[in-house]
């Protein structure tokens, strides 16, 4: 059985990022549970999500049972990465982190320039 195919075109899933990318993002971001989920570099058939806790980058392994399909995530079953995403928008993904921000190359953008004008005002 496939894995659910339908996150690749939610605005939270980055198929191209990469660990360093993700981690570049969110460090213009700094938003607290900013996040996106992405392939895991490290291993075929996983995705990790990636987001802002403690003002710390934190990657969480999401693990696809070649059997049955489903996505594993801190010892609990879901059918897809939305189920994921809906779960820990409404429940801590990490102490009382919860997700809140989808992090986009437009909002690094935008926060990385407001940073910058902020020092240039001060």
């Amino acid at each position: 059985q496939r894995p659910d195919q339908n996150h690749t075109e939610e605005p939270w899933f980055n198929a191209q990022a990469t660990r360093k990318i993700a981690e570049n993002l969110l460090k213009k971001i700094q938003i607290e549970g900013a996040f996106l989920v992405r392939p895991s570099s490290q291993e075929e058939n996983c995705f990790t999500i990636s987001f802002v806790a403690k003002m710390k980058i934190k990657h969480a392994r999401i693990a696809v049972d070649a059997y049955d399909g489903r996505y594993h995530i801190a010892g609990r079953s879901f059918k897809s990465l939305a189920e994921i995403v809906n779960t820990f928008q409404a429940t801590p993904i990490y102490e009382n982190t919860m997700l809140t921000t989808v992090a986009t190359e437009d909002l690094a953008e935008i926060m990385d320039s407001k940073k910058l004008s902020d020092t240039l005002i001060s």
